[in-house]
Order: structure tokens, then sequence, then C-alpha cells
């Protein structure tokens, strides 16, 4: 094998590369150096490893900036949907539903056009949506656990168990 390169001074990225690449002469001179018996004929695979590149979050894993981020697609509650909080999901709907209808009426007079209309019902209905997800997403983000304690009876036998749930 013979590698042909060069030497700069200036910042050019000259790089040596190999005229051929013979897999078996490369297998039998890494064999060689590192003192074990050569395979028969077997290619140096030379792809990088695949597998994950560093620990990955749990599916479900949400973020501050996933829940804002979600919350800027037109979909009423979409942030408390993937959080699995159907209540703020509905919640969302019956917010922005009657909300937007309000709009639209509100602007239907003073829009000179259809295509106007149709422009401010649709920019009110956005507006409602975006508004409506980051409030009850982030509500269902930072929402705590709830915090179950049991211990002893004060009295007699038995357990006294309380559940405390923020509000």
């Amino acid at each position: 094998m013979t590698v042909r390169g060069s030497v700069s001074s200036g910042k050019t990225n000259n790089t040596s590369r190999p005229d051929s690449v013979d897999s078996e002469s490369i297998s039998a001179a890494v064999a060689e150096v590192m003192e074990i018996s050569p395979g028969k004929g077997e290619p140096i695979d030379t792809k990088p490893p695949k597998g994950p590149r560093g620990p990955k979050k749990p599916k479900g894993t949400m973020t501050r900036e996933r829940v804002l981020s979600l919350s800027m697609a037109p979909v009423p509650g979409l942030p408390s949907l993937m959080q699995d909080d159907m209540a703020g999901f509905g919640l969302a709907w019956a917010a922005v539903v009657p909300t937007t209808a309000l709009w639209v009426g509100a602007v239907g007079d003073g829009a000179q056009s259809a295509p106007e209309h149709i422009l401010l019902g649709l920019a009110g209905f956005y507006a409602a949506t975006v508004i409506t997800n980051q409030a009850l997403g982030l509500r269902t983000f930072n929402r705590a656990e709830a915090i179950v304690a049991v211990e002893p009876a004060r009295v007699g036998q038995g357990a006294s168990v309380s559940v405390t749930v923020p509000l």
C-alpha cells in the first residue's frame, strides 16, 4: 500500500489518501501488530457503529420548551393531550370554540369583505388556541403529583392514610 501526502504551511486542508485499499493486507498488518491470528478474507468494517449516542429521555418526557412549542400548533388542547390530561384537553376546546365564535361575531361588523372576515376569524381562532394551550399546558406541566402518606394510627390499632393534592 502506498500513501501519498503533501505538506502545507497555509490555510488549506490537505489530506493523505492511499492509492488503493487492500483489506487483506490491512487485516494482516493489524493482526501482526496486535499479535493475533488474522481472519481469512474477512472485510474490515469501516462503517461507524449504530446505536444511541447518549442517554435518551424516556418516551413521554415533557419539558417546558416542548410544552411551549406544542402550544403553537393550531389544535386546542394539544399540550394537555400529549401529557395525558384529558380534562385540560376538553377544557381547551370548551374555551376556544365559544371564544372564537364571539370573536367572529365581533369582527363581522367591522370586516369590509368576505376574505377579510375569514382572515380575522382564523387569526382570532389561532390567538385563542395559543393562549389557551399555553395556559392549560403549563398548568398540567407544573402540576405536582399527589403525596400519599401512611402512618400508624394515633389511637388503637391500624393505620392512617393521608392524601395531599395541590389545588
